[in-house]
């Protein structure tokens, strides 16, 4: 197997198994390297991709960038040795309300938008699936518009490392501006966070303020709308992939939409 956009002699490889949308492979346990499959059709922007990239790099939040193509969307990044997965504690949540607080900062312009609403529409439609929501995206609109900033858009586990107590994200695919709501509840639903206390604790630590009972509400609303994004995204994902991970993701949110 080639890896062209390494310049160097690959004296180990060994394939990586946490993602499904990709391949990715650990180089000479120093780098890993991402062949980016086709997914998220005719969502994922390479170069879009590569400008939000370059920008995270100064606030120090992911991986050091080695290598991109901005033609393919085949990344190299640094190997974080030792890190761990977030695992949903009082610690990790006050640890990724900071990173968070440091992505929102960042300049967005020439970022084009996540697309909320066409992406609801393209994956629903084509998922001829129907959890019978009504017009939801309708009742939780308002909450995402205003400030639009860069978000990840794509908090779940797989994606968020920590190394010595640092928190780090990976793969910014879904990466494009947005409301900072939709990655608060995106952090809470991707990782089935719905314990109230653990949710007030990471939303103070997010907005620095004690009553947050207004923003509370909000991110529940999110989170049930990104509960059925994701459902239909899901299901697309099977059908084109029959990756059963897919099917396994469909009946989680299914299961989160229907009991929220």
């Amino acid at each position: 197997m080639s890896f062209p956009l390494l310049d160097i002699e690959v004296a180990a490889c060994e394939p990586l198994k946490d993602g499904t949308s990709n391949d990715t492979y650990l180089i000479n346990a120093r780098y890993v390297y991402r062949k980016k499959k086709e997914s998220d059709f005719p969502f994922f922007s390479p170069p879009q991709e590569e400008a939000i990239l370059k920008r995270i790099q100064a606030i120090d939040i992911a991986p050091k960038q080695i290598a991109y193509d901005a033609k393919t969307g085949d990344k190299v990044e640094e190997y974080l040795s030792g890190a761990r997965f977030f695992n949903g504690s009082i610690e990790d949540l006050k640890l990724y309300a900071a990173l968070l607080k440091k992505l929102h900062s960042l300049p967005s312009d020439g970022i084009a938008p996540f697309g909320v609403k066409g992406r609801y529409d393209y994956y629903k439609a084509k998922s001829q699936e129907d959890l019978d929501e009504g017009d939801l995206y309708s009742e939780i609109a308002p909450l995402l518009e205003g400030k639009q900033v860069i978000c990840h858009n794509d908090l779940w586990q797989g994606n968020m490392l920590i190394k010595n107590g640092k928190p780090y994200l990976i793969d910014f695919e879904f990466a494009g501006t947005n409301s900072p709501v939709f990655d608060l509840a995106s952090t809470l639903s991707e990782n089935k966070i719905t314990d109230k206390d653990r949710i007030e604790i990471f939303l103070r630590e997010y907005f620095g303020k004690e009553d947050i009972e207004k923003e509370y509400q909000n991110v529940k609303r999110v989170m049930k709308f990104e509960d059925a994004l994701w459902f239909y995204w899901a299901k697309c994902r099977y059908t084109d992939s029959k990756q059963e991970a897919f099917l396994t993701i469909m009946e989680d949110k299914k299961k989160a939409f229907t009991e929220q």
